[in-house]
């Protein structure tokens, strides 16, 4: 059916793919919940595929897990993930996403950097991992993450922070609402109907 859908994108039947990404959201919506990562890689390239892209970014945000606890994570696409994170109404606990998020960045790398010798990185591996998630930095809410997941969680990437954050995030902690206008910025997202962890 996916295939199908494809073919009418290249040939610009707008009416067809209508009717096929309500067809396939009415009928399908189970399988294409299991199938959330390589669905969501084919949506993405396909500007046209608003109902399917929506329904999937919908998915994302009500059920987490769907999309972090998937075997294929690592394989989403950065636009598909920064997608996702733009959400403000994300059921996830931030520092859950950070630790997500790192693992993502460490799967892009090719020469098998792991996480739990992050002591042991050299200056080649921090530099090679920021430029992996580069993109996504701004999109993690790090005031909204408690200062014992900080420590952690997020200081042992301290170098990879943009411009001041760590200062502040280290300032923000000890004093609360120092930061007050970083925290209103990114506000905190909705995780009152998550109950788990990824």
């Amino acid at each position: 059916m996916l295939k199908l859908l494809v073919t009418a994108n290249e040939l610009i039947l707008e009416n067809l793919i209508d009717l096929l990404e309500d067809y396939l959201i009415q009928h399908y919506a189970k399988e294409l919940e299991k199938n959330f990562i390589t669905l969501q890689n084919i949506l993405f390239m396909h500007d046209s595929f608003k109902k399917l892209q929506e329904f999937c970014t919908e998915i994302a945000a009500n059920n987490p897990a769907i999309v972090f606890n998937s075997q294929d994570f690592t394989s989403l696409s950065e636009n598909v993930l920064s997608s996702i994170l733009t959400r403000n109404d994300l059921n996830i606990n931030e520092s859950e996403i950070w630790e997500k998020i790192v693992e993502w960045g460490v799967a892009k790398l090719d020469n098998n950097i792991q996480m739990k010798n992050v002591l042991y990185w050299t200056d080649e591996n921090f530099n090679a991992f920021k430029e992996s998630i580069e993109r996504l930095l701004p999109l993690i809410r790090f005031f909204n993450i408690s200062s014992v997941d900080f420590y952690h969680k997020v200081k042992p990437f301290a170098r990879i922070l943009p411009g001041t954050l760590f200062e502040d995030l280290l300032h923000h902690y000890p004093v609360p609402g120092s930061h007050q206008k970083s925290v209103d910025a990114q506000p905190l997202r909705c995780s009152c109907f998550f109950n788990g962890t990824i």
